[in-house]
């Protein structure tokens, strides 16, 4: 499941994924930080699609449960939206 952290200056999203495979069964961490800009023009554009509700619900409807790392970069990076990412495996 997708955690999200909103505020109207900053959102930090991300996921854990236990026992992942490919890495011989460690844990897997992934998440992002937006801030105020970043976080607005990601609202807008999901707001575009015609999605509705708060902006996790519309993060969680548009890229699934498990926001797919793939899918969310490749999204931020086809309409300018800058974002932190940070990655650990255990």
């Amino acid at each position: 499941k997708i955690l999200v952290h909103d505020t109207t200056d900053h959102l930090s999203l991300g996921y854990t994924d236990c026992e992942v495979e490919v890495f011989g069964g460690s844990d897997y961490e992934v998440s992002y930080s937006l801030n105020r800009e970043n976080r607005r023009k990601l609202l807008e554009i999901l707001e575009a699609e015609n999605l509705t509700g708060s902006l996790a619900e519309m993060i969680s409807a548009y890229f699934g449960e498990k926001l797919e790392k793939v899918s969310f970069t490749g999204f931020c990076d086809e309409h300018g939206i800058a974002y932190k990412l940070f990655t650990w495996i255990s």
